[in-house]
């Protein structure tokens, strides 16, 4: 036993790593996992995935961690969509009369194959 060295991770005893418990999980090889095993009885690698939240206040909370800035959320979507439509239709009938802006080259392009104006 090493002295000084203290308890190893996963309530393993101190000392050698090689005489703590293994996870005894199959590996791809058919042999077993020998990885310091957790008190789950499993190691770090194989102890499984988190199964999520159960309630649907775990996954509300879930849900609301990840939140980035809302910019792809339903609702953004929706009003960006509807200002487009509004654009488009205050377009329609002149009632937006600023600046045209000079099409490229590719614009003519596409609106002539496409029969746009």
């Amino acid at each position: 036993m090493q002295r000084g060295r203290g308890w190893l991770k996963n309530n393993n005893p101190p000392g050698d790593l090689g005489k703590a418990r293994w996870c005894w999980a199959r590996t791809r090889r058919g042999g077993f996992c020998k990885g310091p095993a957790m008190p789950n009885g499993r190691c770090r690698m194989h102890g499984g995935p988190s199964t999520g939240p159960r309630t649907p206040e775990g996954r509300e909370r879930s849900r609301k961690a990840n939140w980035k800035h809302g910019r792809y959320s339903a609702e953004a979507k929706a009003a960006r969509r509807r200002e487009r439509v509004l654009l488009w239709a205050l377009q329609l009938i002149g009632g937006c009369q600023g600046k045209r802006r000079r099409r490229t080259p590719r614009q003519e392009y596409i609106n002539e194959v496409f029969g746009w104006h």
